[in-house]
């Protein structure tokens, strides 16, 4: 799930892709889902996330192949 400021606006993310991640987390299966933050969004301002209980990782400021990395590792970790 990339966040962005314009996350909750745009139709698919904000639409679709939202109804799909809080059914998700509704079912506790929010494991499941890799928040990735791409512009320092305030995730306060996502509707059914908190920064207190979901951290997003911030990719903005990493390079290429440590985004790779850092997806690599987060598969690993929770879907394999």
């Amino acid at each position: 799930m990339f966040l962005s400021q314009d996350y909750m606006s745009k139709t698919w993310t904000g639409g679709v892709e939202w109804k799909t991640i809080k059914a998700l987390i509704n079912k506790n299966e929010g494991n499941k889902i890799c928040l990735i933050n791409v512009d320092n969004v305030d995730i306060d301002t996502i509707e059914g996330l908190s920064s207190v209980t979901d951290i997003a990782k911030k990719i903005n400021t990493l390079s290429d192949s440590e985004v790779a990395v850092f997806f690599n590792n987060w598969y690993e970790s929770h879907i394999v």
